[in-house]
């Protein structure tokens, strides 16, 4: 009985140092990345540190960029869909900060395991150097999504709907993502118009506000 009393309590002293190492590695890890101790007195470091950790529960967790004005923090996901079927057969997880192409590893080992073969591959500029294209085959056609393409062809789209009498704008509305293109191609005479009904109606600019017309010029 004694025995197993020692040995309980040598378990539980081994779990205790092992769960206070590592809080004391966490906290000289968050101590080294957020704070300066090279003047008079501690203050908080200017700027983000490398690879900066920002949960103390979940040490993979970081601060991601969506785009210039869109962050977020935690993870990435990335997702394989079938564009016939709508079926996924392959998903990836990655820390919100890692480069868009380092998936490649997690996505191939799941199409391997389903037995899945890519004939082609609709991807954006930022996973061009990943495994998957850098390491394809010959039967394998990739296409890459580029913004500035999508920007010209729907400019000529609904230049030429205009053209032929159509309009950008529906019976359901405009939409924020023709918004650029409808403030571009209309009659600058028609949206000074609108612009005008819409302050006599909402002079503060608080209804819907920041979609067609910002709070400034209505």
């Amino acid at each position: 009985m004694e025995d197993d009393d020692e040995r309980g309590r040598l378990y539980l002293w081994r779990t205790w140092w092992r769960v206070s190492a590592a809080a004391v590695t966490t906290g000289r890890q968050v101590r080294d990345q957020d704070v300066d101790l090279t003047g008079p007195a501690p203050a908080l470091r200017r700027g983000v540190a490398k690879d900066r950790r920002i949960s103390i529960e979940d040490s993979q967790m970081r601060h991601g960029r969506k785009s210039r004005s869109v962050l977020f923090d935690g993870y990435k996901r990335h997702v394989i869909r079938d564009l016939d079927t709508g079926l996924v057969p392959a998903v990836g997880i990655t820390p919100a900060n890692a480069p868009q192409a380092s998936v490649a590893g997690d996505v191939v080992a799941d199409l391997e395991a389903a037995g899945w073969h890519l004939s082609e591959l609709h991807i954006d500029r930022a996973c061009l150097s990943s495994a998957l294209v850098r390491d394809r085959g010959p039967d394998l056609a990739i296409f890459c999504k580029d913004p500035e393409k999508k920007k010209k062809l729907m400019t000529d789209i609904l230049a030429l709907a205009m053209e032929l009498g159509g309009a950008i704008s529906g019976e359901h509305g405009l939409g924020r993502a023709k918004t650029p293109y409808f403030l571009k191609l209309e009659d600058p005479v028609k949206v000074d118009l609108l612009r005008r009904i819409k302050q006599s109606f909402d002079p503060a600019g608080i209804l819907n506000p920041d979609v067609l017309f910002t709070a400034e010029e209505v």
